[in-house]
């Protein structure tokens, strides 16, 4: 892995988090809906200047390994990605 720069920092900060869905029901069960899901995740996280090194999306929980950077907390950038993630896939697929 290459360091990553901004205009006042070179940094590499990565995270492995895992979420579970609400209660840990398996709303993500076809394989269509997961991979919808996953590209959702990837599109957020490159608007918003994280870079994702590797994603498992499972019916009742994701894995996500990526680098988020220094300006953006850890906690803001789940909630980011937590938030788009369940807004668009449950526009989609109505639960």
């Amino acid at each position: 892995m290459a360091f990553r720069r901004s205009s006042h920092s070179v940094y590499e900060c990565q995270y492995h988090i895992v979420w579970a869905t609400k209660y840990r029901k398996k709303v993500l069960m076809l394989p269509h809906e997961r991979e919808y899901c996953e590209q959702v995740l990837r599109r957020a996280a490159e608007e918003y200047g994280m870079l994702i090194q590797s994603l498992e999306v499972d019916a009742d929980h994701v894995h996500i390994y990526i680098e988020i950077p220094p300006q953006r907390s850890i906690g803001r950038a789940v909630g980011i990605l937590k938030s788009i993630s369940a807004r668009l896939v449950f526009k989609r697929f109505s639960y």
